[in-house]
């Protein structure tokens, strides 16, 4: 497979494994991070600490969050 050289800007002779590889590290480091943002989210609801709005909604506010890593694959 081969990436559009825009993709590869930040190293200009990488080469498409390792862009594939930074793609997906990006993507997997941004996973984690909304996963984190989930539960610390349930564990205030848990306690009280947020309104029932949040409960609902909260994974659409983490996916918002990370939306733009969409953009990049």
């Amino acid at each position: 497979m081969t990436w559009p050289k825009w993709m590869l800007w930040p190293f200009p002779g990488a080469s498409s494994e390792a862009a594939a590889t930074l793609v997906v590290a990006s993507k997997t480091v941004a996973n984690a991070v909304e996963y984190l943002i989930i539960a610390i989210l349930s564990d205030w609801r848990a306690h009280g600490l947020l309104p029932s709005l949040f409960q609902t909604h909260k994974r659409n506010l983490c996916a918002g969050a990370f939306a733009h890593i969409g953009t990049v694959t």
